[in-house]
């Protein structure tokens, strides 16, 4: 049997197939566009050739084959969207996270698509250059206006705020909103010290002590602003002032105070406003606002203005501007050459953002929480790109670089049009237009279980239309990774086809009675060695036939400094794989359900992986440390992995870590160090652990591929 991988990833539908078949199957190609994913693929199977981006490649220039099987990719988006997590990019975004919506209010995103489209390019006064789809529902206000024939003028007045398509919105006015008020700490003083420290600050780590966490924290200014500003430090912290030849630096040794400015990360390139800070008081955003203005602002012409390298800065001050001072912003990208000469010094130059405060509003309006920008620009750029779409429970709704949009459909649902000709423009089509070509007698397609009521079914409906025009007979079957050897709550829909005149394909159904087809690892485990520790995952037939987690770590470690509390000790080391030095603080961790931690892990006596919920209102104690909510899985198996790993975390021993790549392989079914090399550029290279988790979180698990085929082969002569 000869088969074609389309979206094939790190090979999980290539290493399922080689397993149930015994190796007797032939992959003749695949397509995968990803550097890592198709790098990953390539050092596993290095023989078929790999076509790219299949949207580029003629049907005709495939060779035959008999199978095809297809996953949905996710591509890699850098649209920001406002979540619990804070300014995260869209292809970050996993199921499960909490989006803030146009009701002003955080909910869960249900599902997530992708699809190939032309771009359409949209610019607002006030908000940052979009990327998107022609289709893609903004909410907007349009100007309207009358002639007053007593006035012998127009009156002008604008609508009530609608949906409206990215192609049509070009002169309306886009609508953005702030977080309400939800978290406050700090006083007025501390608040401007932390805006000087976004504005020209830095973090300084510890060396050679400890576990080298972060120390201190340094901010600079010139020489005219240094007395005003030692004044303003010293109300709250003791500093040392450091005189340069051209600046002068204060230094606050103060560890809890660098590590409660953490989250707005390091960098002048990668600084954002954390989601708790833009849910801050009005005072306390002011604050903020004039320590930032101070550190790296300027006053030209009545216009305060201010620039920064980080996208994710601009638009977290122009939300905090809306909120302070009901203003909106204009925010202007500046191109500048890769390089300059200071003093006879070449050094390197970023592009940046400008963002301008205006005594008043122009070219936009803001009428309590909700500000609207005049669309100067909407248009098409006749590049065809990946473009991804969110489903968002109860609203619908979502913020995208400062933009309230709606759920955009991933499949046109109006008119009279069916099957094939609807599904232009999604990848599905790629899917679609490779069998009406090529006619493989079957097929293996998989996607994720939201696909059955994605636009209240009607995407699955058009899938099924779309099958049925191209003479093919199919039967879906949803699959979830614990009944098959792997403890991860993962459900994925499989759709499993052949053409007809074929005979029928016959497979039994998957569920929680399906134990005789569950695979279950080695009751005693594989050992990984992650630095210092040795981990062992193991997992073990239960009652209903689901596998478990239990594992065990001897970490030959003394309990340290650290920032954690899960322990009796005061503090302790814990485990990260994203570490260079393979050790990390613990997690914060000083909430768990209404007992301490302590206490839980006293009463219950087990070992858990733990779902990571994301902080409440007050969640932090007096000196500003940030507690964590964790809930504990009711049945030993983690959640669905995603492409970022951050809502899985491993209880060793009272201290948690998040799972390794190594771990996150064996729960996806994967060989150990699967994803460790790659063929880069022609060349074997190890992979980051970044890329290691984001392949992994978009792979398919293998079990579940390997018995599918199997049942297939059991009871179909192929």
């Amino acid at each position: 049997m000869k088969y074609f991988s389309l979206f094939s990833g790190i090979g999980g539908f290539d290493l399922g197939i080689d397993k149930a078949t015994n190796f007797k199957w032939e992959c003749i190609g695949y397509s995968e566009i990803d550097k890592y994913a198709s790098g990953i693929y390539e050092y596993h199977y290095p023989k078929p050739t790999n076509y790219g981006d299949i949207t580029t490649v003629k049907s005709e220039d495939l060779p035959d084959f008999d199978f095809l099987c297809a996953g949905f990719p996710c591509f890699v988006g850098q649209t920001l969207i406002l979540s619990r997590r804070g300014f995260i990019p869209i292809s970050e975004i996993a199921i499960g996270d909490y989006v803030y919506t146009h009701k002003q209010r955080w909910r869960k995103v249900t599902n997530k698509f992708t699809r190939k489209s032309e771009i359409q390019s949209v610019k607002a006064t006030g908000f940052l250059e979009i990327k998107t789809t022609s289709n893609h529902p903004f909410y907007i206000r349009e100007r309207c206006k009358k002639w007053n024939n007593s006035k012998r003028c127009y009156d002008f007045w604008f609508n009530e705020p609608e949906w409206k398509e990215a192609e049509s919105i070009k002169n309306c006015y886009a609508g953005s909103t702030y977080v309400k008020d939800e978290y406050d700490f700090g006083d007025e003083d501390f608040w401007w010290i932390v805006g000087t420290y976004i504005g020209d600050g830095w973090l300084v780590n510890r060396k050679n002590r400890g576990n080298g966490g972060v120390a201190r924290v340094v901010i600079r200014s010139s020489y005219k602003e240094a007395d005003k500003l030692e004044e303003r430090i010293r109300r709250k912290f003791n500093c040392t002032k450091v005189e340069e030849r051209t600046v002068v630096k204060f230094h606050i040794q103060n560890k809890k105070f660098a590590r409660f400015l953490e989250p707005a990360r390091r960098g002048a390139s990668n600084k954002t406003i954390p989601t708790e800070w833009l849910s801050l008081p009005r005072n306390k955003i002011r604050a903020l606002l004039d320590g930032y203005i101070f550190a790296d602002g300027a006053i030209k012409r009545n216009v305060t203005k201010t620039v920064s390298t980080s996208r994710a800065l601009t638009l977290g001050m122009s939300m905090l501007i809306h909120k302070a001072y009901g203003i909106n912003t204009t925010i202007q990208f500046v191109k500048r050459s890769n390089k300059h000469i200071i003093e006879g010094r070449t050094v390197n130059q970023r592009n940046y953002w400008q963002l301008s405060i205006p005594k008043r509003n122009r070219s936009g309006i803001v009428e309590d929480e909700f500000r609207y920008g005049l669309v100067r620009k909407s248009e098409s750029t006749g590049i065809i790109e990946s473009v991804f779409n969110l489903e968002v429970e109860e609203d619908n709704s979502y913020i995208a670089d400062g933009y309230i949009v709606h759920n955009c459909q991933a499949f046109s649902i109006a008119g009279k049009r069916k099957g094939f000709s609807d599904t232009r423009g999604t990848l599905f089509f790629e899917i679609a237009r490779i069998l009406k070509d090529k006619q493989p007698s079957y097929f293996l397609l998989e996607n994720v279980k939201g696909l059955l009521n994605h636009q209240k079914g009607q995407t699955y409906t058009k899938i099924i239309q779309t099958l049925d025009e191209l003479q093919y007979e199919f039967t879906g079957v949803v699959c979830n990774s614990k009944f098959h050897g792997v403890p991860q709550n993962r459900e994925r829909i499989f759709i499993i086809g052949y053409i007809r005149g074929k005979p029928r394909l016959q497979i039994l159904p998957f569920g929680e009675d399906a134990g005789e087809i569950s695979r279950i690892y080695q009751t005693e485990g594989s050992k990984s060695e992650i630095g210092q520790a040795t981990v062992v995952l193991n997992m073990q037939k239960r009652d209903i036939n689901r596998p478990s987690i239990k594992k065990r770590i001897d970490t030959g470690l003394k309990p340290n400094a650290g920032s954690g509390y899960l322990s009796k000790e005061d503090e302790a080391y814990c485990l990260d794989a994203g570490c260079n030095q393979c050790i990390a603080r613990c997690l914060d961790a000083n909430q768990y359900k209404g007992c301490t931690p302590e206490t839980y892990f006293e009463k219950k006596k087990r070992n858990i992986i733990a779902s990571r919920s994301y902080p409440r209102t007050g969640t932090r104690d007096k000196d500003g440390n940030r507690y964590q909510n964790f809930e504990p899985q009711k049945e030993d198996c983690c959640n669905s992995l995603t492409n970022v790993q951050k809502d899985n975390l491993l209880n060793d021993c009272n201290k948690l870590r998040r799972l390794t790549p190594i771990e996150c392989e064996r729960l996806q079914g994967f060989p150990d160090d699967w994803t460790k090399y790659g063929i880069i550029n022609g060349k074997t290279k190890l992979i980051s652990n970044t890329q290691r988790y984001k392949t992994l979180g978009n792979a398919i698990s293998v079990p579940v591929v390997e018995d599918i085929i199997k049942q297939i082969l059991i009871y179909n002569e192929l």
